[in-house]
């Protein structure tokens, strides 16, 4: 392959070279294994549990002051208020990738509509009541 001024280009050898070979194999085959533990095991909900407050905790988007965290076999429920709503999707989105987390409740509720004492927090309420 040749550029405009007819130099020639080289490749260097090392850019293919960390695509193959035993050392690579073993970085794709490892990766693959990342995450799975002996059968039957489960992270203990307390150790989760402290996982999900350090990671309301440390995040910046979230005021967590006013959030209860319960987990009952890998299942976090989040009850409680916060500000805005991206803050209640940021709460959901901060744990769910933590480690033994299954699944997620967010059953929190917006400040204003607490305020509000509840009125129009489903569309069809009417529906829902029957």
């Amino acid at each position: 392959m040749y550029r405009r001024n007819k130099e020639k280009i080289s490749y260097q050898s090392d850019d293919r070279s960390r695509y193959s070979g035993p050392e690579y194999l073993d970085r794709v085959s490892l990766s693959y294994a990342r995450g799975k533990g002996p059968k039957g095991y489960h992270r203990p909900d307390g150790r989760i549990y402290e996982d999900v407050c350090e990671a309301l905790l440390n995040d910046r988007f979230i005021d967590a002051s006013d959030i209860d965290v319960e987990v009952h076999e890998g299942v976090v429920t989040l009850r409680g208020a916060v500000e805005s709503r991206r803050m209640k999707k940021e709460a959901e989105l901060c744990i769910d990738n933590i480690f033994g987390v299954v699944d997620v409740f967010n059953l929190l509720n917006l400040y204003q509509f607490r305020e509000s004492g509840g009125v129009g927090l489903v569309k069809n309420q009417a529906r829902f009541e029957q």
